[in-house]
């Protein structure tokens, strides 16, 4: 997954790999302006990105991608 946030087309985040298992909790830890909000809204469809996001075996693209999961 790759976020770009600006009009220069900076990636916050390059070659991300996240992979949770059932049941299993993490903490998301780190300094003030370090990405942890923007990591989240990613994954939760609020923040575009490049790149694939799968969660629960489905690939999320859009809006509605990311609704059909959020009440998992």
């Amino acid at each position: 997954m790759s976020i770009i946030l600006n009009s220069l087309n900076t990636d916050v985040f390059s070659n991300l790999n996240l992979e949770l298992k059932r049941q299993e909790k993490i903490g998301i830890i780190g300094d003030n302006g370090i990405g942890k909000t923007t990591l989240l809204r990613a994954i939760t469809g609020l923040k575009k990105s490049s790149g694939e996001i799968r969660i629960f075996g489905n690939s999320l693209k859009n809006r509605d991608d990311f609704k059909n999961i959020y009440s998992r």
